[in-house]
Protein backbone atom coordinates (compact mmCIF):
# COMPACT_ATOMS: atom_id res chain seq x y z
CA UNK A 1 0.00 0.00 0.00
CA UNK A 2 1.47 3.46 -1.01
CA UNK A 3 1.86 5.73 2.14
CA UNK A 4 0.36 9.17 3.07
CA UNK A 5 4.18 10.84 2.89
CA UNK A 6 4.39 9.14 -0.57
CA UNK A 7 1.09 9.97 -2.20
CA UNK A 8 1.86 13.96 -1.15
CA UNK A 9 5.12 13.66 -2.42
CA UNK A 10 4.07 12.97 -5.83
CA UNK A 11 1.19 15.28 -5.31
CA UNK A 12 4.10 18.06 -4.35
CA UNK A 13 6.35 16.59 -7.89
CA UNK A 14 3.44 17.30 -9.84
CA UNK A 15 2.66 20.89 -9.07
CA UNK A 16 6.16 21.93 -9.05
CA UNK A 17 6.80 19.90 -12.83
CA UNK A 18 3.87 22.75 -13.87
CA UNK A 19 5.25 25.35 -11.94
CA UNK A 20 8.48 25.30 -13.75
CA UNK A 21 7.18 24.54 -16.99
CA UNK A 22 5.05 28.09 -16.69
CA UNK A 23 8.10 29.92 -15.05
CA UNK A 24 9.90 28.27 -17.90
CA UNK A 25 7.87 30.43 -20.67
CA UNK A 26 8.02 33.72 -18.21
CA UNK A 27 11.52 33.76 -18.22
CA UNK A 28 11.59 34.05 -21.73
CA UNK A 29 10.20 37.76 -21.44
CA UNK A 30 10.97 38.33 -18.11
CA UNK A 31 14.17 38.70 -16.27
CA UNK A 32 14.65 36.51 -13.07
CA UNK A 33 14.53 39.23 -10.56
CA UNK A 34 11.09 40.21 -11.79
CA UNK A 35 10.10 36.79 -12.14
CA UNK A 36 11.16 35.73 -8.48
CA UNK A 37 9.70 38.75 -7.22
CA UNK A 38 6.24 38.51 -8.22
CA UNK A 39 6.10 34.79 -7.81
CA UNK A 40 7.28 34.59 -4.32
CA UNK A 41 4.80 37.32 -3.04
CA UNK A 42 1.71 35.51 -4.96
CA UNK A 43 3.17 32.26 -2.96
CA UNK A 44 3.40 34.09 0.19
CA UNK A 45 -0.07 35.79 -0.25
CA UNK A 46 -1.19 32.69 -0.84
CA UNK A 47 0.34 30.96 2.50
CA UNK A 48 -1.22 33.70 4.35
CA UNK A 49 -4.54 33.48 2.99
CA UNK A 50 -4.69 30.07 4.05
CA UNK A 51 -3.34 30.86 7.14
CA UNK A 52 -7.01 30.67 9.33
CA UNK A 53 -7.38 26.72 8.69
CA UNK A 54 -3.99 26.05 10.33
CA UNK A 55 -4.66 28.86 13.15
CA UNK A 56 -5.73 26.43 15.54
CA UNK A 57 -3.69 26.73 18.97
CA UNK A 58 -1.89 29.58 17.35
CA UNK A 59 1.57 29.74 16.21
CA UNK A 60 4.32 27.71 17.51
CA UNK A 61 6.68 29.04 19.91
CA UNK A 62 9.95 28.67 18.70
CA UNK A 63 13.67 28.16 20.37
CA UNK A 64 16.89 29.98 20.21
CA UNK A 65 17.68 26.90 17.31
CA UNK A 66 14.30 27.32 15.70
CA UNK A 67 14.97 31.01 14.81
CA UNK A 68 17.96 30.35 13.14
CA UNK A 69 16.80 27.70 11.51
CA UNK A 70 13.73 29.40 9.92
CA UNK A 71 16.48 31.99 9.28
CA UNK A 72 18.60 30.04 7.40
CA UNK A 73 16.13 28.32 5.69
CA UNK A 74 14.23 31.18 4.83
CA UNK A 75 17.37 32.67 3.04
CA UNK A 76 18.41 29.69 1.14
CA UNK A 77 14.77 29.40 -0.49
CA UNK A 78 15.50 32.72 -1.50
CA UNK A 79 19.16 31.97 -2.98
CA UNK A 80 17.75 28.37 -4.48
CA UNK A 81 14.63 30.59 -6.58
CA UNK A 82 16.76 33.47 -7.67
CA UNK A 83 19.61 31.03 -9.17
CA UNK A 84 16.73 28.67 -10.53
CA UNK A 85 15.09 31.51 -12.69
CA UNK A 86 18.53 32.91 -13.16
CA UNK A 87 19.03 29.26 -15.03
CA UNK A 88 16.20 29.56 -16.77
CA UNK A 89 17.40 32.79 -18.29
CA UNK A 90 20.55 31.37 -19.54
CA UNK A 91 19.51 27.93 -20.43
CA UNK A 92 16.74 25.49 -21.55
CA UNK A 93 14.50 24.43 -18.39
CA UNK A 94 15.01 20.58 -20.06
CA UNK A 95 18.98 20.99 -18.53
CA UNK A 96 18.46 23.55 -15.78
CA UNK A 97 15.07 21.50 -13.84
CA UNK A 98 16.99 17.90 -13.79
CA UNK A 99 20.38 19.73 -12.09
CA UNK A 100 18.39 21.62 -10.02
CA UNK A 101 16.43 18.40 -8.68
CA UNK A 102 20.38 16.99 -7.42
CA UNK A 103 19.33 18.75 -4.19
CA UNK A 104 18.53 15.40 -2.35
CA UNK A 105 22.37 14.64 -3.00
CA UNK A 106 22.82 17.51 -0.74
CA UNK A 107 19.45 17.08 1.72
CA UNK A 108 19.83 13.28 2.68
CA UNK A 109 23.28 13.60 3.83
CA UNK A 110 22.74 16.89 5.91
CA UNK A 111 19.19 15.03 7.36
CA UNK A 112 21.21 12.00 8.15
CA UNK A 113 24.33 14.36 9.94
CA UNK A 114 22.56 16.67 11.75
CA UNK A 115 18.95 15.85 12.18
CA UNK A 116 18.64 12.18 13.18
CA UNK A 117 17.30 11.36 9.75
CA UNK A 118 17.28 7.74 8.97
CA UNK A 119 17.33 5.76 5.84
CA UNK A 120 17.97 1.71 5.00
CA UNK A 121 20.11 0.83 2.52
CA UNK A 122 17.61 0.26 -0.76
CA UNK A 123 16.56 3.91 0.35
CA UNK A 124 19.77 5.44 -0.50
CA UNK A 125 20.24 3.66 -3.50
CA UNK A 126 17.62 3.79 -5.00
CA UNK A 127 17.57 7.54 -4.09
CA UNK A 128 20.72 7.76 -5.77
CA UNK A 129 19.77 5.83 -8.90
CA UNK A 130 16.87 8.38 -9.11
CA UNK A 131 19.34 11.76 -8.95
CA UNK A 132 21.83 10.09 -11.04
CA UNK A 133 18.62 9.98 -13.78
CA UNK A 134 18.64 13.52 -13.85
CA UNK A 135 22.09 13.90 -13.61
CA UNK A 136 22.19 11.96 -16.76
CA UNK A 137 19.65 14.57 -18.15
CA UNK A 138 22.18 17.33 -17.73
CA UNK A 139 25.20 16.79 -19.52
CA UNK A 140 25.54 18.02 -22.92
CA UNK A 141 28.35 17.20 -25.75
CA UNK A 142 31.49 20.53 -25.84
CA UNK A 143 33.60 21.35 -27.83
CA UNK A 144 35.13 18.01 -29.69
CA UNK A 145 32.30 15.66 -28.37
CA UNK A 146 33.86 15.94 -24.62
CA UNK A 147 30.77 16.76 -22.34
CA UNK A 148 30.04 20.35 -20.35
CA UNK A 149 27.83 21.90 -18.49
CA UNK A 150 25.08 23.10 -20.58
CA UNK A 151 24.26 26.60 -20.45
CA UNK A 152 22.45 27.64 -17.24
CA UNK A 153 24.02 24.69 -15.14
CA UNK A 154 26.29 26.66 -13.21
CA UNK A 155 22.83 28.55 -11.69
CA UNK A 156 21.48 25.14 -11.32
CA UNK A 157 24.42 23.81 -9.08
CA UNK A 158 24.10 26.57 -6.80
CA UNK A 159 20.16 26.24 -6.85
CA UNK A 160 20.86 22.44 -5.86
CA UNK A 161 22.65 23.13 -3.22
CA UNK A 162 20.78 26.34 -1.53
CA UNK A 163 17.45 24.02 -1.98
CA UNK A 164 18.55 20.75 -0.45
CA UNK A 165 19.80 22.83 2.17
CA UNK A 166 16.60 24.45 2.48
CA UNK A 167 14.94 20.86 2.32
CA UNK A 168 16.64 19.50 5.09
CA UNK A 169 15.58 22.36 7.39
CA UNK A 170 12.48 22.16 6.24
CA UNK A 171 12.16 18.26 6.72
CA UNK A 172 13.33 18.62 10.35
CA UNK A 173 11.07 21.45 11.49
CA UNK A 174 8.05 20.26 9.65
CA UNK A 175 8.27 17.18 12.47
CA UNK A 176 7.57 19.50 15.40
CA UNK A 177 6.24 22.65 13.83
CA UNK A 178 3.81 20.55 11.53
CA UNK A 179 3.48 21.24 7.97
CA UNK A 180 2.45 24.43 7.78
CA UNK A 181 4.23 27.11 10.14
CA UNK A 182 7.31 26.64 8.60
CA UNK A 183 7.10 27.21 5.12
CA UNK A 184 4.79 30.49 6.05
CA UNK A 185 7.40 31.85 8.23
CA UNK A 186 10.27 30.91 5.81
CA UNK A 187 8.61 32.38 3.51
CA UNK A 188 8.57 35.82 5.33
CA UNK A 189 12.11 35.23 5.32
CA UNK A 190 12.97 34.82 1.80
CA UNK A 191 10.44 37.22 0.26
CA UNK A 192 12.10 40.26 2.57
CA UNK A 193 15.55 38.49 1.29
CA UNK A 194 14.56 38.85 -1.91
CA UNK A 195 12.97 41.90 -2.28
CA UNK A 196 16.19 43.32 -0.09
CA UNK A 197 18.48 41.67 -2.73
CA UNK A 198 16.68 43.37 -5.54
CA UNK A 199 16.85 46.50 -4.55
CA UNK A 200 20.35 46.51 -3.17
CA UNK A 201 21.03 45.73 -7.16
CA UNK A 202 19.12 48.54 -8.15
CA UNK A 203 17.12 46.16 -10.20
CA UNK A 204 13.75 47.08 -7.90
CA UNK A 205 12.12 48.45 -10.63
CA UNK A 206 13.20 45.71 -13.65
CA UNK A 207 11.62 45.87 -17.15
CA UNK A 208 7.93 46.25 -18.20
CA UNK A 209 6.26 42.81 -18.52
CA UNK A 210 4.56 42.62 -21.35
CA UNK A 211 1.00 42.75 -19.98
CA UNK A 212 -1.61 41.79 -17.24
CA UNK A 213 -1.73 38.23 -18.70
CA UNK A 214 1.59 37.48 -18.24
CA UNK A 215 1.63 39.08 -14.59
CA UNK A 216 -1.37 36.56 -14.36
CA UNK A 217 0.85 33.96 -14.99
CA UNK A 218 3.73 35.04 -12.98
CA UNK A 219 0.96 34.99 -10.25
CA UNK A 220 -0.40 31.59 -10.94
CA UNK A 221 3.40 30.05 -10.63
CA UNK A 222 3.50 31.46 -6.75
CA UNK A 223 0.12 29.84 -6.00
CA UNK A 224 1.19 26.16 -7.69
CA UNK A 225 4.26 26.83 -5.41
CA UNK A 226 2.53 27.55 -2.64
CA UNK A 227 0.86 24.31 -2.73
CA UNK A 228 3.55 22.40 -3.58
CA UNK A 229 5.76 23.41 -0.61
CA UNK A 230 2.51 22.76 1.74
CA UNK A 231 2.48 19.11 0.03
CA UNK A 232 5.96 19.08 0.42
CA UNK A 233 6.31 19.99 4.09
CA UNK A 234 3.56 17.78 5.28
CA UNK A 235 5.36 14.73 3.07
CA UNK A 236 8.47 15.30 5.19
CA UNK A 237 6.52 15.50 8.27
CA UNK A 238 4.90 12.03 7.69
CA UNK A 239 7.96 10.67 5.84
CA UNK A 240 11.83 10.34 5.72
CA UNK A 241 13.42 12.89 3.25
CA UNK A 242 15.53 10.03 1.93
CA UNK A 243 11.82 8.88 0.95
CA UNK A 244 10.38 11.95 0.17
CA UNK A 245 13.05 14.15 -1.65
CA UNK A 246 13.84 11.76 -4.66
CA UNK A 247 10.50 11.28 -5.75
CA UNK A 248 10.33 14.60 -6.83
CA UNK A 249 12.86 13.59 -8.88
CA UNK A 250 9.42 13.34 -11.08
CA UNK A 251 9.23 16.99 -11.36
CA UNK A 252 11.59 17.57 -13.84
CA UNK A 253 10.44 15.20 -16.21
CA UNK A 254 7.04 16.87 -16.01
CA UNK A 255 8.42 19.39 -16.80
CA UNK A 256 10.33 18.31 -19.98
CA UNK A 257 7.29 16.85 -21.56
CA UNK A 258 5.07 19.96 -21.17
CA UNK A 259 8.22 22.14 -22.52
CA UNK A 260 8.67 19.80 -25.25
CA UNK A 261 4.73 19.93 -26.19
CA UNK A 262 4.32 23.36 -26.17
CA UNK A 263 7.26 25.45 -26.07
CA UNK A 264 9.36 23.15 -28.83
CA UNK A 265 11.98 21.92 -26.54
CA UNK A 266 13.68 18.95 -27.93
CA UNK A 267 15.17 16.87 -25.12
CA UNK A 268 17.71 14.77 -26.45
CA UNK A 269 17.95 10.86 -26.33
CA UNK A 270 20.39 11.14 -23.43
CA UNK A 271 17.66 13.36 -21.40
CA UNK A 272 14.98 11.14 -22.40
CA UNK A 273 16.99 8.13 -20.95
CA UNK A 274 17.95 10.11 -17.95
CA UNK A 275 14.37 11.22 -16.77
CA UNK A 276 13.08 7.74 -17.59
CA UNK A 277 15.65 5.79 -14.91
CA UNK A 278 14.63 9.08 -12.57
CA UNK A 279 11.00 7.91 -13.39
CA UNK A 280 11.69 4.30 -12.23
CA UNK A 281 13.85 4.73 -9.51
CA UNK A 282 11.35 7.09 -7.66
CA UNK A 283 8.35 4.61 -8.60
CA UNK A 284 10.54 1.66 -6.68
CA UNK A 285 10.86 4.39 -3.62
CA UNK A 286 7.29 4.99 -3.55
CA UNK A 287 6.26 1.15 -2.51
Amino acid sequence: MVSSSVLLALASALSWGVADYLAARASKGAPASLIVRVTQVASLAFMAAVLPIFWSGGPPRLSLPDFFLVAFGGLMMAVSYFTFYRGLEDGQVSIVAPISYLWPLVAIPMGIAFFGEIATGHQLILGLVAVSGAAIASIEPGGGGRPSLARGAPWAIACLVSWGSYSSVIAFLSKRLGGYWPVFLMRIVQVAAITAAVYAMGQGKGRRYAGKRDYRTLILIGLIEGISFLLYSSATSAGAVAVVGPITALAPAITMVLAARFIGEKPTLRQIAGAAIAIAAAAALSF
